[in-house]
């Protein structure tokens, strides 16, 4: 059992002051610390239903390290995006959800475990509206309906 367990909003915040002092230090040891509070976060988030809240908190590591060379913040990098992905699905922002699985996906092998990629590539079948009139009605009611919150 962890902190987290038994006091979400007093975990959060810990990952919050990590994130704040740590995400733009100019050490990658640090960096790396805050991108961990940053997905640990992000997912504590979404396992709560505060997806909005989620996607907000995955912005903030992209914006920081989005581009990263470090190969352990890339790694963090990677999975703040799983969820950034996941978290807009709930929030009905499908177009930002496509596109995050889009660079998941375009990611070479060695990034994600083929287990992992076979999840968003059915993540993003699902979310990726149709050419045809009716499959774009489809999405569009399954859209409407299927949001959740």
């Amino acid at each position: 059992m962890t902190i987290a367990d038994t006091d979400l909003d007093g975990a959060l915040a810990l990952y919050q002051q990590v994130i704040d002092t740590c995400l733009r230090a100019p050490e990658v040891a640090l960096r790396l610390q805050a991108a961990k509070s940053t997905v640990n976060r992000s997912y504590r988030l979404r396992n709560a239903g505060r997806h909005d809240e989620a996607v907000a908190c995955a912005e903030t590591l992209l914006q920081a390290c989005g581009e990263e060379t470090d190969k352990d913040i890339a790694a963090q990098v990677v999975k703040v995006r799983i969820g950034l992905a996941r978290a807009c699905g709930k929030t009905g922002q499908t177009a930002r959800q496509v596109e995050t699985l889009e660079v998941l996906l375009a990611l070479p092998p060695t990034a994600l475990d083929a287990t992992v990629r076979t999840e968003l590539l059915a993540e993003y079948r699902q979310a990726k509206p149709t050419s045809t009139a009716i499959g774009k009605a489809a999405h569009a009611l399954g859209s409407w309906f299927g949001k959740k919150k």
